[in-house]
């Protein structure tokens, strides 16, 4: 339709891998042209922004119009019940003192696994876990929300780095590690059920994963990934690909009448939409106290959304920390090292043509 020039939407709405492919197909319009549209609103994730503008040219666009923004942001729910009945410190009020770290996890963790029938073996239809992943790639979110990435646009060399911390995301790397040692951390077929069993304290999910726990007997409550350190500013809840963003076809004719309707449907959305999806959609019908409650929002206010994970197609090293685990790597320097070459020319290419784009 953009192609043939049909002015047929005046907005497209997608998952973020899609509308990468589309804007560096040339079909989007840049969005700091568009009349009426002020990037600058809390209404749209400043980080996003930032961290998207390339060339001074930003194609898609996250925030409060798209509802599911408040569902996709990565999380870690655990087990109340399970918690006081192994008398663990409160991880609620550990979160709102902001000491919530990897260190902090791995200290509450430590002796939560039991081999509850006594044969020797852990296996997840008998005995009890501390943490939870369906695969390794979901390791993923540890390195995100320690604040680390893999590539950054500097705007004052107008040219991208690649941002590899090595000793950061190996000191990542160790600490995860040391969550897998002595049956800590299952790579579970079906966590979800072992969570519900009462025999897992907590979880990888994201916030619209809570809805699976919407009948279990025992309380859960939502909290978000450990910071780094205690020095870390906030924590910082990585977006799945699944969330939707937000683009504008180059076959819209009435770019203005398109940017002034987004900017008041997105402000409108920053106020009660926002409030309906928590107090409403969320509060009602997952959570089970107020507590839990102000944990989704705590959530919300950290909401990141990573260029590196998105544009990195290949997947080359967009799960770094789950790779290295995978295949028993306890180095990130010599992984990333086998990986750098094909990492430097994917990105060549893709910022040579975000530099010829209009």
């Amino acid at each position: 339709s953009v192609s043939s020039g049909d002015d047929v939407c005046a907005l497209a709405l997608t998952d973020p891998a899609r509308m990468v492919t589309l804007s560096l197909s040339g079909y989007l319009y840049n969005l700091w042209d568009i009349e009426y549209l002020d990037l600058t609103q809390p209404w749209y994730s400043q980080q996003q922004v930032n961290d998207f503008t390339i060339y001074d040219k930003l194609y898609l666009l996250m925030g409060d119009f798209a509802y599911s923004t408040y569902l996709f942001g990565a999380a870690l729910v655990y087990n109340v019940d399970l918690a006081d009945e192994l008398s663990l410190p409160d991880l609620y009020e550990i979160v709102k003192t902001n000491q919530w770290t990897l260190d902090k996890m791995y200290e509450v963790t430590e002796n939560v696994p039991d081999d509850l029938n006594g044969d020797g073996k852990f296996v997840e239809d008998d005995d009890r876990f501390a943490f939870a992943i369906r695969n390794t790639n979901n390791l993923m979110n540890f390195q995100y929300c320690s604040g680390l990435s893999i590539v950054k646009f500097n705007k004052a060399t107008n040219n991208y780095e690649l941002d590899f911390n090595a000793e950061k995301m190996q000191t990542v790397l160790e600490k995860v590690n040391a969550l897998f040692a002595k049956n800590r951390t299952i790579v579970a077929e079906n966590y979800i059920d072992l969570f519900n069993s009462g025999r897992l304290l907590m979880r990888t999910t994201y916030i619209g994963g809570l809805f699976e726990h919407h009948s279990m007997n025992d309380n859960f409550r939502p909290i978000p990934y450990p910071k780094f350190d205690t020095q870390q500013e906030k924590y910082l809840s990585m977006m799945t690909a699944s969330v939707l963003v937000m683009g504008m076809p180059k076959s819209v004719q009435d770019t203005s009448s398109a940017g002034l309707i987004l900017e008041a449907m997105s402000e409108k959305s920053y106020g009660e939409l926002k409030e309906g999806v928590y107090e409403q959609v969320l509060s009602y019908q997952t959570m089970r106290d107020e507590k839990s409650l102000e944990m989704l929002r705590l959530i919300g206010d950290g909401l990141i959304i990573d260029f590196g994970y998105l544009t990195d197609t290949g997947s080359i090293v967009r799960y770094i920390i789950g790779d290295c685990v995978a295949s028993g790597s306890t180095s990130v320097a010599s992984y990333y090292a086998s990986k750098e070459k094909s990492l430097k020319t994917f990105y060549d290419r893709l910022f040579d043509t975000y530099s010829k784009l209009s």
